[in-house]
Formats: structure tokens, C-alpha cells, sequence
């Protein structure tokens, strides 16, 4: 009497026998496992496979048992003895997926197949990614702006450095001083020269107006963010300012001590 051997389709914890295949004795387990996405429109997803010469599982195959994650179907399969095995999928309603007529060549391990594309020796479409280590915290330029006090200042209206970046806005001449008229001379060389009476004030940090080029005489329409305001700037004095406002800065606040 000739003996009939199954392939078994199923999760690792089934031992049930899905479909027959190869007549022969039982072999030792060679698995595949298949994840496989239906497309939409699939409300359920069957695999229907071969050992690759011997028969097909009957239609329309075995059920696929939901994955791990939303959108999956997963079988493992008991491949015995059998070699090149294929699989075509449908959803039970006429519609099927064959790969165009040529069917998926499954391989042992884990197969993903989705949109057509099958993936050999896949990672795990429903693991979960590991939590990733929490970042070090960022090390802010100068410390902490919430222990400073902040001297704000409209550079264009605080102080005269340099007599060659003058520019008048549109107040200049109606003002009727035009000649004497304080307004837009303030630039950064003169900011950087008081640096040490801000900081006497008792103010650590300094917060100032839009740097880029202006519409507005009020400094806060800025329209190019790639070009410095030429009222406010003189040859070498941006890096000139920022090294002197590190240099002044005072020391970062230690955290007072508990009165005994």
C-alpha cells in the first residue's frame, strides 16, 4: 500500500496537516513561513501552494491566520522533503494573486510578499521596533536662557558705531532733522562696545531685532534671510560681537545652597 505524506500548513503551535502534496515517508521539518499582504479590497487572504512538482492544495488552499500586525497574513508551512515550492493567494471570491500566471517561489525561512514583490530572507514585517535609547540632552550655547535675565535691544535704534553704514528709513526726511535724525544708525560695532554697561545692568543674555534685510523701518519684515542688514554691519564686526559677547558673559547661576 503506498502512503500518502501531507504538507502542513499552519502556525508553529498547529500540528494539524493542511494540504496533501507528495506521496513518501514523513520527513524531518524544513518550514517556510510566509507573510503576505492581500491587496485592498481583500477582506481575507488564502495561500494555495505546491511542492513544485507535486499537486496543489485544493481550492481555494488554506486560510491564512492573521499576523502580528494590521494588514498581514502569515502560514507557516511543513515543506518536509519537497523542493521549489510555489504559492499563489486569493481572497476566496474569484479575485487571485499568481505573480502573472508564473506563481511565488517560496524559499525555507521567512518570505514576505507584498505588491507583487517577494522578499526572501525577510525581517519580521510585525516586529516591533526596539524603543529607541532616549537622547542625551542638548548642551545649550552658554547655558541655560531660562537663568538668564534678557536685555532686549532694536540694534538699528541703539547706538552709532559706525558713521559709514548710515541709512535713513522712511521717517528720515519727514522727520524735518533729517541731518541729526538718530533713528536706523544704531549698528552692531556699537552694540558690541557696550556690552560691558548691559551686563552691569545686571542682564546676562541679550535678545535682539531680525538681522536680515527689512521692507519695514520697525525691523520685523524681513525678506531676504540670507543677507545681513548693511545698517547694522561693519567690516569683520559680526564675529567681532559674538566673541565679545561670549567673552562677557558671566558666569552660569549655580543652584543656591539650603539655608541650615
Amino acid at each position: 500500500m503506498r502512503m500518502r505524506r501531507r504538507l502542513a500548513v499552519s502556525e508553529p503551535a498547529d500540528a494539524g496537516l493542511m494540504a496533501e502534496l507528495l506521496p513518501g515517508p514523513a520527513v524531518a521539518a524544513n518550514t517556510a513561513t510566509v507573510y503576505y499582504k492581500p491587496p485592498s479590497g481583500w477582506s481575507t487572504a488564502n495561500i494555495h501552494c505546491s511542492s513544485g512538482s507535486g499537486p496543489w492544495t485544493d481550492v481555494p488552499g488554506v486560510a491564512m491566520n492573521a499576523a502580528a500586525c494590521t494588514g498581514w497574513g502569515k502560514k507557516t508551512i511543513d515543506l518536509g522533503s519537497a523542493t521549489g515550492p510555489k504559492a499563489a493567494f486569493n481572497n476566496g471570491s474569484g479575485s487571485w494573486d499568481n505573480h502573472g500566471t508564473q506563481d511565488y517561489a517560496i524559499g525555507t525561512g521567512r518570505t514576505t510578499i507584498v505588491d507583487g514583490v517577494l522578499t526572501s530572507d525577510a525581517a519580521d514585517p510585525c516586529a516591533s521596533d526596539p524603543d529607541p535609547s532616549p537622547a542625551a540632552p542638548a548642551t545649550m550655547l552658554g547655558g541655560d536662557p531660562r537663568k538668564d535675565s534678557i536685555y532686549f535691544a532694536m540694534t538699528a535704534r541703539f547706538h552709532d558705531g559706525d558713521t559709514s553704514n548710515h541709512r535713513g528709513g522712511s521717517q528720515h526726511v519727514t522727520s524735518g532733522n533729517a541731518a541729526n535724525n538718530p533713528m536706523f544708525r544704531g549698528d552692531f560695532k556699537r552694540l558690541a562696545d557696550n556690552l560691558g554697561y548691559i551686563k552691569g545692568l545686571g542682564f546676562s543674555a541679550i535678545l535682539i531685532t531680525p538681522v536680515v534685510m527689512n521692507r519695514s523701518d520697525y525691523d520685523y519684515q524681513g525678506y531676504d534671510f540670507y543677507t545681513i542688514d548693511p545698517r547694522l554691519e561693519s567690516d569683520g564686526v559680526c564675529a567681532h560681537t559674538c566673541s565679545t559677547c561670549l567673552a562677557t558673559r558671566p558666569p552660569a547661576r549655580s543652584a543656591p545652597t539650603a539655608r541650615t
